[in-house]
């Protein structure tokens, strides 16, 4: 995979831009929930928990296209030196994002007690209010967002999501403590701590604004727009659609665990309250550690895939192979140790992070155990969708998603309502409906791309050392919990030695290429240590 240096440029700005606002996002969003479950409680989360989710919902149907669609229409019309026609796109994506923001915060607004009930957890209400507001402003925002894109400038993008963080994890705290000091019901201060989300966005989205205004004069005024305003709609509408119909396909896993889990534990024989704690228990610790190493491979993907439309639009297919290859040997490199790490020692991880929950750690812990092996299966998914957005096909994701949602809405309704199985039905569900979307797009790449036969061989090199490292470490680990040694040390060095081992392992079998380094944030640097010492060629 021979890049130009400039393409090289391109593709390591961007992911090195994202992978760090997406470590800072993930590490802050930890330090939120850890005292926030000590504050609000396993119980007092399980409300938190399911306002989220039908925000999320909201948000990704609102947001998830249509800022993608406004970079793309932006660098086009940058590309043919029109500055004024771009200002016309940010004009028009303006007004339309702040009109469904207003219709998503309305709907969340007006109708929270329907949407409480109707999940049986009528007291997530207040939850839902205090969240609304948000969307409103995260789409005024989302166009601010899209426009810089299309500048090939992530950095506003990158410090908004930073801010937001921030805000959420000091407000949303803030507002938790005095909600307590004024001895407020569980699921009023469960509202109080999602506040935080809604403030942390107040002040992302002014920063945004305060951006976009400082380089407003850098426009070109009086220029003659070559798009109308309606013409610039129905393009947003046009690219963003696919988009955004896939990822809010995906959405709905999440809401299916929000709607199905209390209700189908309930009809299992358990009390509200024992379904509410056990619902928390894997949403508010299984689930954030599931979400983590997918977050990573986002950038990667995001960043690989016009390079693969650019190659295949130019014919070189040479080329257009090694990028496909590099990104999958990439995502393999990542997933498949961190899914099989997590898997055998998710207790550990949990005691970890969440130390003084260990009713909620018993609960989440066997949750995550299963769950883990999805890890590798949903980093998948975004590189296959990258790739398939890529050669065109951005409709094709859609129907393997729908595939895998309606396996996991079946599997998970059956499976949690026997008491035998219960929450585990969860995590189980999730794995099917990866493994079917994985299935379907792998499928896809195989009919609509250059092919990836080159690259299956890999997964088994990656799976082969991270299975050596892992085995090796577990004797290792055993011994040191015997010894008087505190849990956060001797994870950390377990999990530094597993990386090392896995890392040679991985050298030594093939499983990663100097090329996949250097396409990685200061992968050279590494790659030519490797080669210096002989573990790399």
């Amino acid at each position: 995979m021979s890049f130009d240096d400039n393409s090289r440029k391109k593709f390591i700005g961007g992911v090195a831009v994202l992978t760090a606002s997406t470590a800072a996002v993930k590490i802050i969003g930890l330090f939120y929930k850890i005292p926030l479950i000590q504050l609000v409680g396993i119980d007092g989360m399980a409300y938190f928990l399911a306002a989220y989710h039908i925000y999320t919902l909201l948000f990704t149907l609102s947001n998830a296209g249509l800022p993608v669609a406004v970079s793309i229409l932006v660098s086009k019309s940058i590309a043919d030196n029109d500055r004024s026609t771009a200002a016309q796109i940010y004009r028009v994506s303006l007004t339309l994002f702040t009109v469904i923001g207003a219709v998503s915060t309305a709907v969340l607004w007006f109708g929270a007690d329907a949407i409480a009930e109707s999940i049986e957890i009528p007291q997530a209400s207040a939850c839902i209010r205090a969240v609304s507001p948000a969307l409103l402003l995260v789409s005024a925002g989302s166009a601010v967002k899209g426009y810089f894109q299309g500048l090939q400038n992530m950095k506003p993008t990158a410090v908004s999501q930073v801010i937001e963080s921030v805000g959420k994890l000091g407000l949303g705290l803030l507002f938790t403590y005095r909600a307590i000091s004024q001895n407020l019901p569980l699921h009023l201060t469960a509202a109080y701590a999602i506040s935080g989300l809604t403030a942390g966005v107040v002040i992302s989205t002014a920063y945004l604004f305060i951006i976009k205004l400082s380089t407003q004069q850098r426009e070109t005024i009086g220029s003659p727009v070559s798009l109308k305003s309606r013409t610039i709609l129905r393009k947003l509408a046009a690219i963003s659609a696919p988009i955004t119909l896939g990822a809010a396909i995906i959405s709905v896993t999440s809401l299916t665990d929000t709607a199905l889990i209390s209700s189908r534990l309930q009809s299992a024989g358990f009390s509200p309250s024992v379904a509410n704690a056990m619902y928390s228990s894997y949403g508010n610790l299984a689930i954030p550690i599931f979400n983590l190493v997918p977050a990573f491979i986002s950038p990667i993907a995001l960043s690989m895939a016009p390079m693969i439309a650019e190659a295949a639009q130019q014919g070189r297919r040479e080329r257009e192979q090694e990028l496909l290859s590099s990104s999958f040997r990439l995502c393999s490199l990542i997933a498949l140790p961190a899914s099989l790490g997590i898997s055998v020692f998710g207790k550990e991880i949990l005691c970890l992070i969440f130390s003084d929950q260990a009713v909620a750690i018993n609960i989440a812990a066997p949750l995550l155990s299963v769950l883990s092996p999805a890890i590798f299966f949903s980093c998948l998914i975004t590189v296959t969708n990258a790739a398939l957005q890529a050669y065109g096909k951005a409709n094709r994701p859609i129907i393997s998603m729908a595939l895998g949602v309606s396996i996991k809405i079946i599997s998970e309704f059956l499976l949690i309502g026997r008491p035998d199985v219960n929450i585990l039905g969860a995590p189980i569900s999730t794995l099917l409906c990866d493994l079917t979307i994985v299935i379907s797009n792998l499928y896809f790449i195989k009919k609509y791309t250059c092919g990836t036969e080159r690259t299956a061989s890999l997964f088994y090199r990656s799976l082969s050392a991270a299975t050596i490292s892992t085995v090796l470490v577990i004797p290792i680990a055993h011994v040191m919990s015997k010894q008087a040694i505190s849990g956060a040390i001797m994870m950390m060095s377990v999990i530094s030695l597993d990386v090392l081992i896995y890392l040679f392992t991985a050298a030594k079998l093939g499983a990663v290429t100097a090329l996949d380094l250097e396409a990685l944030p200061k992968g050279e640097k590494l790659a030519k240590a490797l080669q210096k010492i002989k573990l790399l060629k």
